[in-house]
């Protein structure tokens, strides 16, 4: 499905997308950019994402640094 939309292809044998980074130095506990569209981080047991696309790398970030800091 991530080919035909243009998106990266997977690794193989593996359920992560070969560009999947991870980022630290949030109020996170684990944050990451999947698959070059999303930046998405997990603090105790909540995720929050927010859409590259749509915002820029920085203000997803800020984003959901903002959401993470009332966790």
């Amino acid at each position: 499905m991530m080919a035909a939309m243009g998106g990266p292809a997977m690794e193989k044998g593996s359920l992560r997308f070969k560009n999947d980074t991870a980022v630290g130095g949030g109020p996170w506990d684990e944050a990451a950019i999947l698959n070059g569209f999303t930046f998405a981080a997990v603090k105790k047991d909540v995720y929050v994402a927010a859409t590259i696309q749509m915002l820029g790398e920085a203000k997803a970030k800020a984003l959901v640094a903002k959401a993470m800091g009332r966790i």
